[in-house]
């Protein structure tokens, strides 16, 4: 635990997790272009600045740390509503932490092994941590049950909370899963598929109790038996389509889903997005759906294997999807500054709308907007699905918020919209321009977009109809850039074309690479810097007892391109400068194989 000031130097390979930096005048100065991280740590009753970069090209790393107050550290442009310890430009701080990190001491987590019941009490402020051994592969349920009474509680309806994590602890602020029980909700179950070889943590606590106390127990199973645990939303409208997120144990690709009426009447789901053997989402068409409470039925087409979760969704009277859209951020930028925004949206509605495209725009024209991995524009473009949905579209109930950074040289306001997708012409000569690579001859690189434009269409319906079937098993925003580098990339692996194809033959194109799997100890080979083999494929040659690798020191990694030659000798000469440059530190070559089929532009996720 750090309690004085600290000045990492460039080359000094510093980071700090759990760290607690308090009563100093500065409480960390990056100095000469030095990159620490700093995460899971507190800063407060700071003088001057709680981190301080005196090189903002080279940004800190400072996400996910609490710095006095939940509303975030001050900076005058980027968070001038923060009122905690204050950060000079350079830093990444968002998001922050909006509670002091709890320091876990190891010797307090109870190891649950599995098919064993772990009885607990839950008091005010308890927080009890378990972890879970696995192996790979397998479906995981974890189960927090019998919740009860032990000492009369305050207040009566206080919550049992459980946060589950992979390979790390978890927090309220930071886990992969989450479900609440209470006394009148005493059991509540999270599913996990595949598993991980390795630990998954669970936190179980009772925040909101103030008196009594809490009995309740937990266990974690392996299943293969078909099990439905939850579904999302609980409420929907008969006005149009809803996406149902289903989780549970045993699910397979294929299986079908039905809704059950009070009266018994089955609606089957219209189209599904399998993700793994723990989740899937189904859409149904409830357009003038008698009303009540229904039933959500799964049955398994291997082995015919059927699970009803009863009461598991209301469908009500109400409108179709209603879409609204907000900006928080100054309503004026000014000349000299860096501004954060966040574009807000949520469907408002009671059935599914579309994913719609969002854009900001500038009324000057130096206005810039930023975001990662694209050059500065004067527009930004975004895809925005729900939050717990497939990427194509967002449900009622569903948004998201989306972060952007703001300059310019002359006082502008910001506009957000939703994009037109009409019969106008798409501007790809704009695209063409901000993705050409460099060095690649005119004359190549014409050949390649013409053939690939003629696939994705020339009007605004025809490219983003396309675009939105590509974000599906994204499910999360993405910009326009990253997802026209994608398609490119899909059209790039087709016959050279001049007809338009149509948004499904992408989809199913994008579900391949989507779904593809790979064997790191099959498909992925590490060598150092001068080509001595670290890590290879299992039934490969064994390591080269020459190969240089310490794992006590930092590494750099360097990779081919997705389309690049991997035994390139620029690749080469790369990885020995490095070397050469930094000889206290790995550096290693990545090798993938079957790994490098989808660029990394928009990594498509399936967990």
């Amino acid at each position: 635990m750090v309690r004085t000031g600290t000045r990492p130097y460039l080359n000094q390979p510093f980071d700090f997790y759990h760290s607690c930096f308090e009563h100093n005048f500065r409480g960390l100065e990056a100095l000469s272009g030095s990159d620490p991280v700093i995460e899971n740590s507190q800063f407060f009753n700071t003088q001057n600045l709680a981190v301080f970069n005196d090189s903002p090209a080279v940004l800190v790393d400072a996400r996910l740390n609490w710095w006095g107050d939940a509303s975030g550290p001050f900076h005058p442009t980027l968070n001038p509503t923060g009122v905690g310890d204050q950060v000079s430009d350079g830093v990444l701080f968002e998001p922050w932490l909006e509670s002091p990190p709890v320091f876990i001491d190891p010797d307090s987590i109870i190891p649950l092994a599995l098919g064993t019941e772990y009885a607990m009490t839950l008091a005010p402020s308890d927080r009890h941590y378990f972890e879970i051994q696995t192996a790979a592969g397998n479906n995981l349920l974890i189960t927090l049950d019998d919740i009860a009474e032990d000492v009369p509680i305050s207040p009566s309806s206080a919550p049992v909370q459980i946060f589950v994590a992979a390979g790390r602890y978890p927090s309220p602020d930071n886990h992969d899963d989450f479900a609440e029980a209470s006394v009148s909700n005493p059991s509540v179950a999270i599913p996990f598929a595949p598993t991980i070889a390795g630990k998954y943590y669970v936190l179980v606590q009772a925040p909101q109790l103030t008196d009594g106390s809490l009995e309740a127990t937990i266990q974690a199973d392996y299943t293969t038996e078909l099990q439905l645990t939850s579904v999302s939303p609980n409420q929907v409208s008969n006005a149009g389509n809803s996406t149902i997120q289903i989780k549970g144990t045993g699910l397979t690709s294929g299986a079908t889903v039905e809704m059950i009426s009070p009266s018994g009447q089955r609606t089957a789901a219209s189209d599904y997005v399998f993700v793994s053997e723990a989740e899937l989402f189904a859409t149904f068409n409830l357009q003038g759906a008698a009303t009540g409470s229904y039933a959500i039925e799964v049955k398994r087409p291997t082995d015919n294997a059927v699970a009803t979760l009863q009461n598991a969704i209301d469908v009500g009277l109400g409108s179709g999807g209603k879409l609204e859209v907000s900006l928080e951020g100054p309503q004026v930028v000014r000349p000299g500054r860096i501004y954060r925004y966040n574009l807000v949206y949520e469907n408002v509605g009671g059935a599914d709308l579309p994913a719609p495209f969002l854009s900001v725009t500038a009324s000057d024209s130096s206005t810039k907007f930023i975001i990662d991995g694209s050059p500065p524009s004067d527009v930004l473009i975004w895809i925005a699905p729900g939050n717990a949905s497939p990427g194509n579209v967002l449900p009622p109930g569903q948004g998201g918020v989306i972060p952007f950074l703001v300059s310019t040289e002359q006082d502008a306001e910001i506009v957000a919209s939703q994009v037109l997708e009409s019969d106008s012409l798409f501007d790809w000569d704009f695209i063409k321009q901000r993705l050409t690579p460099e060095g690649v001859p005119d004359s190549q690189w014409d050949s390649s977009w013409n053939s690939a434009i003629d696939q994705l269409g020339n009007t605004r319906q025809e490219v983003f109809g396309i675009l939105r079937e590509l974000n599906t098993y994204h499910s999360r925003p993405a910009d326009l850039d990253s997802l026209i580098r994608f398609a490119l990339f899909l059209a790039s692996q087709n016959e050279p074309s001049t007809s338009l194809m149509s948004p499904h033959v992408f989809k199913e194109q994008s579900i391949i690479f989507a779904t593809a799997t790979y064997q790191a100890e099959d498909d992925v080979k590490l060598l150092d810097a001068f080509g001595s083999l670290i890590v290879g494929p299992t039934n490969g040659p064994p390591r080269d007892p020459g190969a240089f690798f310490d794992p006590n020191k930092k590494t750099i990694v360097v990779t081919h391109g997705w389309k690049s030659n991997e035994d390139s000798q620029r690749f080469e000469d790369i990885a020995i400068a490095l070397q050469s440059v930094y000889p206290d530190r790995n550096v290693i070559r990545v090798i993938w194989k079957q790994g490098a089929s989808t660029p990394p532009s928009l990594r498509i996720s399936n967990s």
